[in-house]
């Protein structure tokens, strides 16, 4: 028994000499039981973009090309992106509407947890016409629509991108609370990839 105890051991001893000999001895990388690392630091390659027009001087839709790309292969990414043009979503209008007998989402909910209303928040009286403007874009491309009695009411909550213009996300935390966890999260990208 002890034999075998000495093997292992011996083998255990090997294999994480073996992981630690992978490690670049310049860096500080820690890794964990999965050989996944830390706390893993995300670095810019240096590379700078460039923006290129993939549809129309009428209608421009613009995305960011990596300067550093060679001349054919720039021609060939770009050829590729007007083919899948369609893919892309560049507005309200182009997201697709779904038939709600088909799919429908649910929360499920824990039983003994009641129906939350938030207390309406004031809005800044300077974002309001912006707020407006993003609500009448939801509501005419078929996202969203009105529901005069609901169960549950929460607050927007406005976030300013770096362009200026703003997100309207939903304060879901009173909903958080009340509903079933998931037992199978999704396993971390770094383990996907």
């Amino acid at each position: 028994m002890t034999e075998y105890i000495n093997v292992v051991l011996d083998f255990l001893q090997c294999f994480l000499e073996y992981k630690l000999s992978l490690i670049p001895t310049n860096q500080n990388v820690f890794v964990d039981f999965n050989d996944v690392a830390q706390k893993p630091k995300m670095e810019l390659m240096g590379a700078e973009v460039q923006d290129c027009n993939i549809g129309t001087k009428e209608n421009p839709n613009i995305v960011n090309i990596s300067k550093s790309l060679p001349p054919e292969e720039e021609h060939k990414y770009i050829d590729l992106l007007k083919e899948h043009f369609d893919v892309f979503t560049w507005g309200y209008k182009d997201l697709k509407a779904y038939d709600t007998n088909s799919i429908q989402h649910t929360i499920p909910i824990k039983e003994d947890k009641k129906p939350f209303k938030q207390k309406l928040r004031r809005v800044n009286h300077v974002m309001l016409p912006l707020i407006q403007r993003e609500v009448r874009k939801i509501f005419y491309a078929k996202i969203n629509v009105p529901l005069i009695f609901s169960k549950w009411v929460s607050n927007l909550v406005t976030v300013t991108k770096k362009t200026r213009e703003i997100r309207l996300c939903v304060d879901f935390c009173n909903i958080n609370k009340c509903s079933l966890k998931d037992n199978y999260p999704l396993p971390k990208k770094d383990n996907i990839l």
